[in-house]
């Protein structure tokens, strides 16, 4: 009897926490499509005010998308707290590397200074740079992975897939776009890329915001189905796992 009650409630709080993170998810959405709106504003009109392109650095947009990263990066070590899990950090290393790239052109200023020695097209030496940083970060993670629980684990599974969307855009997009011009299609790809990985970077933050307020403790209980978007996914990887034990 106590066990339904705790299940009811625990569900109650579930749908109060998500519900509330659908309308935090709301709002910071509604903030890209009001700086993607100002952006294609300022490139129609006479405006010409760097201040409201996606594409200039310090911008208003660009500003909103530092906000995001270090908002994820503070959530982290709110999950770190609660549930007294370290392996959390590779994840703070990695938005704070996402925020310190966007706010001072990482990426870009690497490649510069090694595209004349490998006598490399730009885009192809930041897909190459970027290649070797997702590799570092997917060391740190191994590392995390194997020292981490089954919730640390699903989580990350689940961030993975979301960077999965934001690498689309900020890396394959950012790949074919310096070529648009070719189909007079610059301002387009441009607007896609950095109007995907502005709504990318969203989901991430209201994915992050949920766990920051669901993980209330080690032992908080999750309903695998409810909890995590990966589960389909790692139940096949444990019923994958087991079965090679047996054979």
């Amino acid at each position: 009897m106590m066990a339904d009650v705790y299940a009811q409630t625990d569900e109650r709080t579930w749908r109060i926490h998500a519900g509330a993170t659908g309308v935090v998810l709301a709002i910071l959405l509604a903030g890209d499509a009001l700086f993607i709106g100002l952006h294609i504003l300022d490139t129609v009109s006479d405006w010409q005010n760097p201040a409201f392109s996606l594409e200039e650095d310090r911008s208003f947009s660009e500003l909103y998308q530092y906000l995001k990263w270090l908002m994820i990066s503070l959530l982290l070590g709110v999950i770190i707290l609660r549930q007294q899990a370290t392996a959390y950090l590779v994840w703070v290393v990695v938005f704070l590397y996402f925020l310190f790239d966007d706010s001072m052109s990482i990426h870009e200023q690497v490649s510069r200074s090694i595209r004349g020695p490998l006598n490399l097209s730009h885009p192809v030496v930041e897909f190459i740079f970027s290649l070797t940083v997702g590799a570092a970060m997917l060391l740190m993670l191994s590392v995390a992975w194997v020292k981490g629980n089954e919730a640390f684990r699903k989580f990350s599974l689940d961030v993975f897939l979301l960077i999965g969307v934001l690498a689309f855009f900020g890396v394959g997009v950012d790949l074919v776009h310096p070529y648009a011009w070719h189909w007079d299609l610059s301002f387009e790809a441009g607007l896609v890329e950095d109007g995907g990985e502005m709504f990318a970077a969203s989901l991430i933050a209201a994915y992050v915001i949920l766990k920051a307020i669901y993980f209330t403790g080690p032992d908080t209980v999750m309903k695998p189905e409810q909890r995590f978007l990966c589960e389909p996914v790692y139940s096949q990887f444990l019923n994958y796992r087991e079965s090679r034990r047996q054979s």
